[in-house]
């Protein structure tokens, strides 16, 4: 050692080596069930300990934890204070936020870890449901016994359960109401417990701006512990009827992990809304539904349930084109959105064709369809739930050059061709080796994430393709399909697979609707059953009726079908022939 280097160059050398050396080491937590966990310390107290790992925190109940090792003495010594920033900033750049005293942090006390059992229905294969699965994620307490947390973690579930934070106890909770469009279900617990009167925390009534930080809180995949993740609202959007999920959504980045999914979303000490974690692939897509739509959801739910959300359908395009604004003679100061072809059915919306909206609850509308809210630029379509009042909503719009107000019906429920059935099973009928089912939203759903088939759909020209956005053109009017391919059977020999394909009339009988089907071969009197489909390229096909209904019974047992038929199927079926 050069004797000429001062004594405290050395000491201060010495703890920078120190510390590097902690950082490169990290500390380590062996749980009571053998885990080794990884991460920094942030803080300890007697009841907890705070664990980063990476981009996530995890707080760990002390009962927990059978030991706790540093990666150096150093860090052993340092403050909690020092580890862990006592305050969010507006605008952070930290890879996670905790707060300064977890014990007191009255958002980790509400969040809670919703387990369920999924069996969902199989809308290939009505008859039938699929595999049974788990899925977890996370909640908060409402109070009242009451949980929010995401639809897509519960729908179609047979059993629910509620874990609170720091407890081993499991709550088994029903689910009161379910919106799939916006990804929102209250669950009800089914026994008095401790969850029952929790913390309150208010909500927040202020959006973030782009690029400001939040945390989300909940409980990661596999995790038994409340871990909170920082991320970024990268985008805010409105979602309209025609996406996967309808409302305001605010984008976040870096995507929070599944399992935090339906857990609170926390900005300036406030929750924000309910976080949504879905996963397409190896990717994961993160988004938060604010209060203001969670509160929209919670007013409008009935003893019956949740009635959907007040939507005006109708499609518009935008007007910034040159060429269009002179075809539809338009002053220059003149701004907004096109109606397409206007929605011709009585209970419809008043628009005419070419007519141009101007405003939507009283604010201007831009040339690209789009509105001021505070400093939002967002999608008009936003301003329809914010300004609904008995059922309408004031718009405005150029007609002719001339300014014309109109107040517009918002409907939860538009008449469709190819129905929603929310959380029911299909609808089916089983005769022969034939299964027709009835077209539904939940089936081109499925039909979706089967790359390449609605491709193969609008090649042959199927209705499920052309009138997926339809009104019904007569009163009970649906979509009749065969579902699957024909049971093995010498009836369907020869015959190719008929899957999804629709059917057009039976005997020469236009159809209607699933039940008219039922009806139609119940009544008929004629020695053959002949099926004709709307889509080319599928085959007509054409069965003996008295061989068909003899066969069905034996087909269903060697194919283990319970029922021949959904309950209302089997009700026209058995009822007394028409005459």
């Amino acid at each position: 050692m050069n004797p000429l280097i001062p004594a405290r160059r050395i000491v201060l050398v010495a703890g920078l080596l120190l510390g590097a050396a902690r950082g490169l080491l990290g500390d380590t937590i062996v749980l009571n069930d053998g885990t080794r966990l990884e991460g920094t310390v942030l803080a300890e107290t007697p009841q907890k300990i705070v664990l980063q790992q990476g981009a996530d925190v995890k707080v760990l109940a002390r009962g927990d934890v059978a030991s706790v090792s540093k990666g150096g003495e150093a860090a052993a010594a340092q403050p909690a204070a020092a580890q862990a920033s006592p305050r969010q900033p507006d605008r952070v750049k930290q890879a996670a936020y905790v707060p300064a005293n977890t014990q007191d942090d009255p958002v980790t006390n509400v969040v809670v870890k919703v387990s369920a059992t999924v069996v969902a229905p199989n809308f290939f294969r009505p008859w039938t449901r699929q595999q049974p699965h788990a899925r977890s994620g996370s909640g908060w307490l409402l109070g009242g016994s009451r949980v929010i947390t995401s639809a897509h973690l519960v729908l179609y579930a047979n059993q629910v359960l509620v874990q609170a934070n720091e407890s081993g106890d499991k709550i088994s909770a029903s689910v009161v109401a379910v919106a799939p469009d916006l990804d929102l279900a209250v669950l009800k617990l089914d026994e008095k417990s401790p969850m029952d009167n929790p913390a309150t925390v208010p909500s927040s009534a202020v959006l973030p701006d782009i690029k400001d930080s939040v945390s989300v809180y909940g409980f990661p995949d596999e995790g038994s512990n409340v871990s909170i993740s920082t991320a970024t609202v990268a985008r805010i959007d409105y979602g309209t009827y025609s996406h996967r999920y309808t409302g305001l959504h605010l984008w976040l980045h870096p995507s929070a992990n599944e399992g935090l999914s339906g857990g609170p979303v926390v900005y300036k000490n406030m929750i924000l809304g309910v976080a949504c974690c879905l996963k397409n692939g190896e990717a994961t897509s993160s988004f938060i539904i604010p209060c203001e739509e969670v509160n929209e959801f919670l007013n409008s739910i009935t003893p019956s349930g949740y009635p959907g959300k007040p939507v005006v359908f109708q499609g518009f395009q935008h007007i910034s084109n040159p060429a269009l604004r002179s075809f539809l003679k338009l002053d220059p100061a003149a701004h907004g959105m096109l109606v397409g072809e206007a929605e011709s059915a009585p209970d419809a919306v008043p628009f005419k064709d070419w007519d141009v909206v101007t405003q939507v609850g009283g604010e201007p509308v831009d040339d690209e369809g789009m509105v001021r809210v505070g400093g939002l630029r967002i999608g008009a379509t936003y301003m329809v739930q914010r300004s609904v009042k008995n059922g309408t909503v004031p718009y405005r719009v150029l007609r002719n050059g001339v300014e014309v107000p109109l107040e517009v019906p918002a409907v939860a429920n538009r008449p469709m061709v190819i129905r929603d059935l929310e959380t029911a099973p299909p609808p089916y009928f089983i005769l022969g080796p034939v299964v027709f089912s009835t077209a539904s939203r939940q089936l081109l759903s499925a039909v979706d994430t089967i790359p390449r088939l609605e491709s193969l759909l609008a090649y042959r020209g199927s209705p499920l393709v052309k009138r997926r956005l339809d009104r019904p053109s007569f009163p009970g009017e649906e979509l009749v399909v065969i579902s699957s391919p024909f049971f093995p059977h010498k009836l369907a020999e020869g015959y190719s697979d008929p899957s999804l394909c629709v059917v057009k009339a039976v005997n020469g009988i236009a159809v209607k609707n699933l039940l008219h089907v039922v009806q139609i071969l119940r009544d008929s009197k004629d020695e053959f059953v002949v099926i004709e489909f709307g889509d080319r390229y599928c085959e007509d096909v054409v069965f003996p009726r008295a061989a068909m209904v003899a066969a069905t019974e034996s087909i269903l047992n060697d194919n283990d079908v319970r029922s021949q038929g959904s309950g209302d199927a089997m009700a026209v079926w058995n009822a007394q022939p028409s005459r």
